[in-house]
């Protein structure tokens, strides 16, 4: 019985041997597996191949650029791994249009060559020199893509290189960009506008959105739709809010100077495709009998002296005007500001009827 028990005992524990020994072989070879596919994970990131390459971004400063035209796009391109760097004339600090000191990466002088270059608007002015354009000449040419934010059109119109495209800028300066650069085909109804390899926005956070399309154009759109999620930006590439849409493009321009002893401070504007409203403080420097009437006598010497706007009848307060087919009615309410008995609040709606 003895011999019995220890002829069984050998058997089981030979047969244990044999399943522990399965399962070490099994983990030598699971293991052996896993580092052969990190092998190659690795090989496939540092071959040299055009996937594996970092996009480099350039973006021109200068003193008075707006801060969000180059730093919104800034986020984007840093979430998506590009490198990005700053250019100027020269490496001195300079002031962003909102008092921010920046110190650009590189000169004009010892610059590399970028993929993308961004050329952000603000006081562009400042950057209508020919040491920027012979610069945006000599790099544009050879980057892949180029792209302005807001008046940073003009930057890049004074090279030609939007010469016969189609562009778009800040709301307020389409129609002098048109009449500047006529070669131009200025689209007021776009937020971004693609030419292949020049890409225009449109003002301040629009070159967020034209950022995430170029990362779309590159890394995929999957990519620029996670980096939007993630920085939390409702970012929407085909019906978008476009600024130069807003039923603001039909307001007024008033042509007759103002009186020396009149003011008007705009306290708030807002509105949509569709409607529009303004309120303006008007202060009077001198005494005035009636301030309300003198504000109607204003409105009415301006609405005078405009051909497309008409006093609605028995009416001192409304006008209307007929653009593309569509009619638009404005009323004026005024009263007394309740700190100044000098001042007139004066409320402006625009409707489209």
């Amino acid at each position: 019985m003895k011999l019995l028990f220890k002829v069984k005992r050998r058997e089981y524990m030979q047969a244990l041997k044999n399943k522990f020994a399965s399962y070490a072989g099994l983990k030598v070879f699971m293991m052996t597996v896993i580092l052969l596919l990190s092998g190659n994970m690795v090989n496939a990131k540092n071959d040299g191949s055009e996937s594996a390459k970092q996009t480099t971004v350039g973006i021109l400063i200068y003193d008075g650029v707006q801060i969000i035209d180059f730093t919104g796009p800034w986020e984007i391109f840093g979430h998506a791994g590009f490198k990005v760097k700053t250019i100027a004339q020269n490496t001195a600090p300079l002031k962003t249009a909102m008092n921010m000191t920046v110190v650009p990466d590189y000169s004009f002088n010892n610059a590399p060559q970028f993929d993308v270059l961004l050329i952000p608007g603000g006081n562009h002015g400042n950057a209508l020199n020919k040491p920027t354009n012979d610069w945006l000449k000599q790099q544009a040419p050879k980057a892949e893509s180029v792209l302005s934010v807001c008046t940073g059109s003009f930057i890049l119109a004074e090279t030609g290189l939007l010469s016969n495209k189609t562009a778009t800028t800040f709301f307020k300066s389409l129609d002098y960009f048109a009449n500047e650069y006529p070669t131009v085909e200025v689209v007021r109804d776009q937020r971004y506008v693609d030419n292949g390899k020049v890409i225009t926005s449109a003002g301040l956070s629009s070159g967020i959105d034209a950022a995430l399309h170029l990362v779309a154009k590159i890394k995929g759109l999957d990519a620029a739709r996670n980096i939007a999620m993630h920085v939390e930006y409702d970012w929407q590439p085909d019906n978008g809010f476009v600024r130069g849409k807003m039923a603001d493009k039909f307001m007024p321009r008033f042509k007759l100077p103002l009186p020396e002893q009149v003011k008007f401070n705009r306290i708030y504007a807002y509105g949509d495709e569709q409607n529009w409203y303004e309120a303006f403080k008007v202060s009077f420097d001198n005494s005035t009998e009636s301030p309300i009437q003198g504000v109607k006598d204003i409105l009415s010497n301006q609405f005078a002296a405009l051909t497309n706007w008409k006093a609605l009848p028995n009416s001192e307060s409304r006008w209307q005007a007929t653009f593309n087919q569509e009619k638009w009615v404005l009323s004026v309410d005024n009263e007394l500001d309740s700190h100044e008995d000098k001042g007139v609040l004066m409320k402006v709606e625009l409707q489209k009827q």
